[in-house]
């Protein structure tokens, strides 16, 4: 029985693996890398996939592959800004504070006076996704993100 598993399982992969280089090449990045993450996400497609729900495969594993990729995009992307934060104050102690401070006031801000869903689009779009990709996660149309967006820098340059 496990044996059958394994190779329907093997099946299934080498039958989509079009699917994942199609994919990952959307993806920026490495694409040796996304080709595999995406690789390990149909797996995870394939093991979770249940019939009953009415969904083709092919469309539950396009998700899964595609959320694991932004996942994983979203992840460089924070460590590339947290390594650039880090390494990135060359100014006087006056122009380092003066940035900090500011950044501080620009959280408050966001926090105090954005709603929910203010402050997701817009920490989204601040983490260098397009309104695209923000646009699939939060089934929102781009006309509205660009207005969250507005919406949110409006209310940061008036509490600055």
């Amino acid at each position: 029985m496990c044996y059958n598993k394994q190779m329907i399982e093997l099946e299934l992969l080498e039958k989509h693996k079009n699917l994942v280089k199609i994919i990952a090449r959307s993806f920026s990045g490495d694409p040796q890398d996304n080709f595999q993450e995406g690789l390990i996400a149909l797996l995870k497609a394939i093991q979770t996939y249940k019939t009953e729900e009415g969904v083709k495969f092919e469309t539950y594993a396009s998700k899964v592959i595609k959320n694991r990729l932004i996942d994983i995009t979203r992840k460089e992307k924070e460590a590339t800004a947290e390594y650039n934060d880090n390494h990135a104050m060359t100014g006087t102690i006056e122009d380092e504070y003066s940035i900090i401070e500011k950044s501080a006031a620009i959280k408050k801000i966001i926090n105090e006076e954005c709603t929910p869903v203010e402050k997701a689009v817009f920490n989204s779009y601040a983490r260098g996704l397009s309104y695209t990709e923000i646009s699939k996660i939060f089934d929102i149309n781009k006309k509205k993100i660009d207005n969250t967006i507005q919406k949110v820098r409006y209310k940061i340059r008036t509490g600055l």
